[in-house]
């Protein structure tokens, strides 16, 4: 709800019950201090004065302290890592690193410093304390004491971005000048890596992505290179889109590997294929590709009329039910159980939920209620379980390619959305429910191996 109240301020944060308003003039601050006190007066909310601070310099937020320019730990939090003692066995390993994972945007090369200590967690490997995690274990708590400070990002000036790669894991650093030419930290990327890609090019003066340094030299003939997020909790991702993807390689039987990274492809969009060399982004152009390309086409038994019925139900499958799931992921489950599950931060469910809400507020599904979002979802499964009606499939007795968006976007709903509207709302709809269950028995047999189990164990497919 307080969310939705600021949203139209981008000097306004907010998480849960706790906001924070920034400025950098005294005027307009008292001005937007007004405008948000009007917001609550509007509203009926009511603000714990003994909690508040006013005109503060610098504050502190989920576990950070922010103001002057600079954002760094809690000191507080970065005390109690330090007196940690060393680990015993892999739950005591996975508290140091969600501890210190949770500020790793202020550690340089935190992914490879970390490796030793990650790589304890292993399901196939033994417990073993070596000096290798024991040089790791204190390097890291020296990194939180040594260099816990970034610069606040200034979006009215450039940035510079310098990227390169190791053996145990690739990392990026995004610098910004100061007025006297000084180059600043604004955040540091990092993540460990099982095999050594080639190198990424190492810009001093910045640059761009280089997607080409990110391809695979040696590939495999006529294998499809799937490039997506790793496996989700209960369903094989997170998203719709990388389950569409690979439900039609499944379906047309196309031979496939799968390389889990959180690079993007030239639109800036996972998933995304390569094929003999080629390199093709977005779930609907890769399925187009492979079609073209292998003569694979899941609608040839489909008449012009059919196809047309197709294109415009996928086009609502992926509009109105992508967004109204987004939406309620992102936005409105205060608790994000299942990102907390995939091993997201707090911090940066916290900040995407902040962009994913502006952008549904511009698209226009986040200008409704949330009682017309429920109207939208509810009549949406309606629609959907009227037109399956007692079909195998939703163009028949065949699978075709509507069906790969549907199981996408649905298999979120059921399994990774538990408590939402949408799964109430899909699971009123015991014909939706089957249709699942028989894509799923039929296609993805493997199913609890492409999962993590909540997050419990590592995907094996």
């Amino acid at each position: 709800m307080v969310n939705k109240l600021l949203r139209q301020w981008d000097d306004v944060g907010a998480y849960l019950d706790d906001v924070m308003i920034t400025s950098d003039q005294w005027n307009a601050h008292l001005q937007r201090l007004r405008d948000v006190f009007q917001k609550f007066l509007d509203a009926n909310l009511t603000l714990n004065l003994a909690k508040c601070e006013f005109g503060s310099a610098r504050v502190e937020c989920l576990g950070h302290v922010v103001g002057l320019g600079k954002v760094l730990p809690t000191q507080a939090k970065i005390d109690g890592i330090l007196k940690y003692p060393q680990p015993t066995n892999r739950r005591e390993v996975r508290r140091i690193l969600g501890s210190t994972g949770f500020y790793r945007r202020f550690c340089p090369n935190y992914s490879t410093v970390a490796a030793p200590l990650t790589d304890l967690l292993k399901e196939d490997r033994k417990f073993k304390w070596t000096p290798e995690c024991e040089k790791a274990f204190h390097l890291l708590k020296h990194l939180l004491c040594s260099s816990p400070v970034v610069a606040s990002p200034n979006f009215a000036r450039a940035f510079k971005l310098a990227i390169d790669s190791s053996n145990t894991g690739t990392g990026a650093v995004l610098f910004q000048e100061d007025e006297s030419g000084f180059d600043h930290p604004v955040s540091y990327f990092f993540q460990k890596i099982q095999q050594a890609p080639t190198k990424l090019f190492d810009s001093g003066e910045g640059g761009f992505r280089d997607y080409s340094k990110w391809q695979t030299k040696d590939y495999p003939k006529d294998v499809v290179l799937l490039r997506q997020t790793d496996r989700g909790p209960f369903a094989p991702s997170l998203s719709p889109f990388p389950i569409k993807l690979e439900t039609y390689l499944r379906i047309a039987k196309i031979p496939y590997k799968i390389i889990h990274s959180l690079n993007m492809g030239p639109k800036n969009k996972i998933p995304w294929i390569e094929y003999n060399g080629e390199v093709v982004t977005d779930s609907e152009f890769c399925i187009k590709f492979l079609s073209d390309r292998l003569g694979v086409d899941l609608n040839k038994h489909l008449t012009s009329e059919q196809k047309a019925t197709a294109r415009l139900l996928q086009r609502m499958i992926d509009e109105h039910l992508y967004w109204t799931s987004t939406i309620h992921r992102w936005v409105l489950d205060r608790e994000c159980k299942t990102l907390q599950l995939a091993g997201v931060p707090k911090i940066i469910t916290w900040y995407m939920g902040r962009r994913i809400d502006k952008v549904c507020h511009g698209q226009g599904i986040g200008r409704h209620s949330h009682e017309e979002l429920e109207h939208i979802s509810k009549t949406d499964f309606k629609a959907l379980s009227d037109f399956l009606g007692t079909k195998n499939f939703m163009m028949g007795d065949e699978l075709s390619e509507v069906d790969c968006a549907a199981f996408g976007q649905l298999a979120q709903v059921r399994w990774q959305l538990h408590g939402s509207p949408g799964e109430r709302f899909l699971l009123e709809h015991k014909n939706l429910v089957e249709y699942l269950d028989r894509i799923k028995d039929a296609v993805w047999p493997d199913w609890e191996e492409c999962t993590t189990k909540g997050g419990t164990v590592k995907a094996t497919a």
